[in-house]
């Protein structure tokens, strides 16, 4: 993973065109050994490129250039050659004897390399939150996408690394801002990680988790100086607006002032979440290497809406405009008798005022004691996203216990009429207006006093003789 820091222009200080193409191949592939003249030069460009550690080096007596790259190595004053630049085996001055090459290849003929141990990896999920106001929030019901936006090498005489690792002193926030104050570029990179699926939904409870991202040291850098400076991994995510299956948005979505989605009454979030992974090679030669993974930014997207975050670490909020309506219940009788919960059932049919059907579904009673009636959820979390009337019809449906019982059911009907209306304020809300009555012994519809109880909308079942 070698990258070339970012090259900035107007900052290379009038460099020669072959001093500065020696120094750029210096960087992007040790080709070459840059004089030491071109290191200092580049020392005083931030941002624009880095020589290698083995680029230019002076001896400790004398200052004399060290040979570096493929170039000869150079000898010292009992003629014994000195080590090269690339740390590959020479003789030292006093012994002759080969040193070790920092690969752990073969340091002298006949002996064993040194094996250095392959870091063990890490992984890190990226996780957070997805909010709804105003009403409750299913399983499924947002989509997000994971971006991979890029990475970056963090240059060799650089001390941020130091301050991003496990263990520094610095909060969260402190090494986030650190990140986005840094001169950093990112490149895209086939080794970065990335998960198989890339858009995820959000569970019941608002849970938003992508499968874990893992590092090893292939994604981290290619040599040992690279792992051990680590790199910053950059990803991205989004809330999706509703779209069809062939990726056109889904009919009714339009956009508010703000540019921001509107889909039957929702509000979408179009913030972007950033989230910073510094990931990095722990220990040394001789010891276990692992990946460490430091997150950073977004990394946790998990704050609730009215609760302070500092920098990052906020949830996806998205926010109903419309009207809900909570509840509205029924009940059965049976001759004053206790009914189980689930003995009797109910059809309920939604339609609008255009005469469509919205919804149809069946709801059971809960359980009474003798002499009460048992209640029936008729209307449960209802949700309108404009003005208008909607009409409940309701019913009673055959169950096990009308047959096995010999009970007679009450075939009464009802509407339940719900009006959705735009206060002074433009938000919107939703109360049953008028239920109107079919008594099973007649065609007439009758309306039914509001205040009535239990319920405007009862039926009274009797067990047969």
């Amino acid at each position: 993973m070698t990258r070339m820091s970012e090259w900035k222009s107007g900052r290379r200080g009038g460099l020669p065109a072959a001093l500065a193409l020696a120094a750029l191949l210096a960087v992007g592939f040790g080709l070459v050994g840059a004089p030491s003249a071109a290191a200092a030069e580049a020392d005083a460009l931030p941002g624009s490129y880095q020589l290698p550690l083995h680029a230019a080096a002076a001896s400790a007596k004398g200052g004399t250039p060290v040979a570096t790259g493929d170039s000869a190595p150079a000898a010292t004053k009992d003629g014994a050659p000195a080590a090269k630049g690339d740390g590959s085996a020479s003789a030292t001055a006093k012994s002759g004897v080969p040193t070790a090459k920092r690969d752990g290849s073969a340091s002298a003929a006949g002996k064993e390399p040194r094996a250095i141990k392959p870091a063990h990896p890490a992984s890190f999920a990226i996780t957070g939150m997805k909010y709804l106001q105003g009403r409750s929030l299913a399983a499924g019901e947002f989509t997000f996408r994971l971006g991979v936006a890029g990475v970056a090498s963090i240059p060799p005489q650089s001390d941020l690394p130091k301050k991003l690792r496990q263990g520094s002193s610095l909060s969260a926030a402190e090494k986030y801002e650190l990140v986005t104050e840094a001169d950093l570029t990112y490149y895209p990179s086939a080794t970065q990680p990335a998960p198989s699926d890339i858009t995820v939904e959000n569970a019941a409870d608002g849970t938003v988790a992508f499968e874990p991202l893992v590092f090893d040291a292939t994604s981290v850098g290619e040599t040992a100086t690279q792992r051990h400076q680590g790199a910053i991994f950059c990803y991205t995510i989004a809330e999706l607006p509703p779209r069809n299956a062939d990726g056109t948005l889904k009919d009714g979505v339009t956009r508010d002032a703000l540019g921001r989605y509107v889909y039957r009454g929702v509000t979408y979030d179009n913030s972007v979440k950033r989230v910073y992974l510094y990931a990095y090679e722990t220990g040394d030669d001789s010891s276990n290497p692992e990946i460490a993974v430091v997150p950073l930014g977004d990394a946790a997207f998990a704050g609730a809406p009215l609760k302070s975050a500092v920098g990052s670490g906020m949830g996806f909020v998205n926010t109903f405009n419309g009207a809900v309506l909570d509840s509205y219940r029924g009940a059965v009788s049976l001759d004053g008798d206790a009914i189980a919960s689930g003995e009797f059932n109910f059809a309920v049919r939604e339609v609008g005022e255009d005469g469509k059907l919205i919804d149809e579904h069946e709801v059971s009673c809960e359980a009474s004691k003798g002499g009460h009636a048992a209640p029936i959820q008729l209307i449960a979390d209802a949700t309108y996203d404009e003005p208008g009337r909607f009409f409940y019809a309701v019913s009673q449906i055959e169950s096990a216990r009308s047959v096995a019982s010999r009970v007679t059911l009450d075939e009464s009907s009802y509407v339940i009429t719900v009006e959705v209306r735009k206060g002074d304020d433009d938000r919107l809300d939703a109360a049953v207006t008028y239920v109107r009555k079919k008594p099973a012994d007649s065609d007439q519809w009758v309306d039914v006093d509001l205040d009535a109880k239990p319920s405007p909308v009862v039926w009274e079942n009797t067990s047969k003789a």
